[in-house]
């Protein structure tokens, strides 16, 4: 995403108007204007972009957002490119949101936009910009930017690099927030003014519940005390203030920080839409990744980070570690280098991808040819990852399956009358940060030959012949995958794993293990795998008659078959 740093500029954005014969101001209705809520009453949001404490973007969780966003057409009338203009924009290939230019390039063949819904600025082609419908243009933004209430830099003036960073990892943290605004004696007229708020972070569960509770009083986490907590040196000193009117604005870094953003007219070049899809459409990983990693031939190292997923002895994710200093396993050296890795890598993809004329939509059936060849593929897909080392926005997958279904369901039996309805999704798994998931195709873009020539961050491993002790519903007990994940995969901060080459060598793919352990220093006593603590007590049992289904958990019934009917039945009706 690129930087916005367009408000607070000292540009007056009015809200009122004084119309001819009348004694009150009203709201503009000018139809070059799309007004902006002043938030006066608590409201529930997510976290889209952080300028500093003093301009945090969130957007609100209702049921218009979406609505907001139509299909990509021509049909609209084309838009005049001027600054300050409201637009329909590409948000992402198939789609248009609102938008508004914030500037373009001399020739006006490209233009800075930020999309007033999403909280996102991009750089597009002014072919793609469109007038608003009517219907669209009455609702305000769905992005309302705030302040946080009771903070201030540490030397009163300006916010530094460290109290941003620390802010924006914390609101990272929360999928929710709920927002409470604080009165204000006077509100000024002008869009661009920032309300202070308290905000509080929500869980999933919090957020769903929220609206179930008669008192909203002890809600969530306050931002303000966690800022205060992880600030360095720590401290909970608190401004008692009630009155919001007393919080002031700061700037970050410095006025000139503050000065609307000069278009890099050299980097809206953009290289024609789908090139290097054309040039390579199926790019693959380079090969030495087992040379480049591995402790010796048959094992790596690795560790786990604490995770949303519950993984189970049959399908686990870890991140990947250099050999460098084998003697040292723990050297906090080793973490700081995967760190920087792997922040500058996502931040390159970020770059390239925030600019949605490079996210271009792969062919479905094509990657299920080339899936029928045994050709790897691999994409692009727009979801944040964050954890404690890194911030992922768009996250490197590999698609594993094609699934077409039957949304809608006939008694019918006949195909070719039924009332069909069909899904394509991909089953793929995120190399980077570990996970299977179910995708829209749609979700998944063309991934750029030079950003597969990094390595997978991470593993996806599997003990194929562990199976539990005594199943629930024939899976692993929630007891089982409580110590698991937390007694065994975490605690052992960083682990060796032993490969079994003889069911698969490539160690960029799914991997099945003998041996995970914990890893030990010099001629330390070796210590019991994870399948041996298992077994030990008596969670789980080996048998090697038994083999896992990696893709339980997200696999349709006779996939493969109806796939294949439904993918004959397009290219029929076609």
């Amino acid at each position: 995403m690129s930087s916005i740093d367009f408000p607070e500029t000292g540009r007056v954005s009015p809200v009122l108007e004084l119309r001819p014969g009348e004694k009150t101001r009203s709201f503009i209705q000018s139809t070059d204007k799309i007004r902006r809520l002043v938030p006066r009453h608590v409201f529930s949001a997510e976290f889209v972009h952080l300028l500093s404490p003093s301009a945090i973007y969130l957007r609100l969780t209702n049921h218009i957002t979406k609505k907001l966003e139509i299909p990509y057409t021509n049909d609209l009338k084309h838009a005049e490119i001027k600054s300050g203009k409201y637009v329909m924009a590409p948000i992402r290939p198939d789609t248009l949101g609102r938008a508004r230019i914030i500037e373009h390039s001399t020739r006006g063949d490209q233009v800075y936009v930020f999309f007033i819904d999403a909280g996102e600025c991009a750089t597009v082609s002014s072919n793609h910009l469109f007038e608003i419908p009517k219907e669209l243009a009455g609702h305000p933004w769905q992005v309302i930017t705030v302040k946080l209430h009771g903070l201030d830099p540490v030397d009163g003036k300006d916010w530094s690099h460290s109290e941003v960073d620390l802010l924006d990892d914390l609101l990272h943290r929360y999928p929710y927030f709920w927002v409470v605004p604080k009165l204000l004696a006077h509100y000024p007229d002008d869009n661009n003014f920032l309300v202070p708020a308290d905000i509080y972070g929500l869980t999933q569960e919090e957020h769903d519940d929220i609206f179930k509770l008669q008192n909203f009083n002890n809600i969530g986490d306050s931002i303000l005390d966690g800022f205060h907590l992880l600030s360095v040196p720590p401290t909970l000193e608190k401004l008692k203030r009630e009155n919001g009117s007393l919080q002031k604005s700061y700037h970050y870094y410095n006025k000139a920080h503050l000065k609307q953003k000069q278009l890099d007219e050299s980097s809206m070049v953009l290289p024609p839409e789908s090139i290097f899809f054309n040039i390579t459409p199926f790019p693959q990983l380079k090969p030495g990744f087992n040379r480049a990693v591995g402790k010796n031939e048959t094992g790596f190292y690795g560790f786990f980070m604490k995770s949303k997923l519950m993984m189970t002895p049959n399908l686990f994710f870890a991140f990947r570690l250099d050999k460098t200093n084998q003697d040292l396993p723990n050297d906090p050296q080793r973490f700081l280098r995967f760190r920087d890795e792997i922040q500058e890598f996502s931040n390159t993809l970020n770059d390239f991808y925030c600019n949605v004329e490079q996210c271009v939509s792969l062919n479905f059936g094509a990657v299920h040819e080339a899936l029928k060849r045994n050709t790897r593929v691999f994409g692009i897909v727009h979801g944040t990852a964050v954890t404690n080392f890194f911030t992922m926005h768009y996250q490197r997958v590999e698609i594993l399956d094609c699934i077409v279904t039957n949304i809608k369901t006939s008694q019918n039996k006949d195909v070719e009358t039924a009332d069909i309805e069909l899904r394509h999704v991909y089953r793929v798994r995120y190399i980077d940060t570990g996970g299977i998931e179910l995708v829209s195709k749609t979700r998944v873009y063309q991934i750029h030959p030079k950003h597969i020539e990094a390595y997978p961050f991470s593993y996806m491993l599997s003990y194929s012949n562990l199976k539990p002790l005594k199943p629930v519903d024939n899976e692993w007990p929630m007891k089982a995958l409580r110590y698991f994940n937390d007694e065994l995969l975490l605690e052992m901060r960083v682990f060796e794993v032993t490969v079994d080459l003889a069911r698969e060598k490539d160690w960029t793919k799914p991997l099945y293990v003998k041996a995970v352990k914990k890893a030990q220093a010099g001629q330390m006593k070796s210590v019991a795998s994870i399948d041996e603590k298992l077994i030990q007590e008596k969670y789980a049992v080996k048998d090697d008659s038994y083999q896992s289904d990696m893709f339980a958990e997200t696999r349709y019934l006779d996939e493969k078959i109806n796939t294949e009917k439904w993918m004959e039945f397009e290219r029929k009706t076609q």
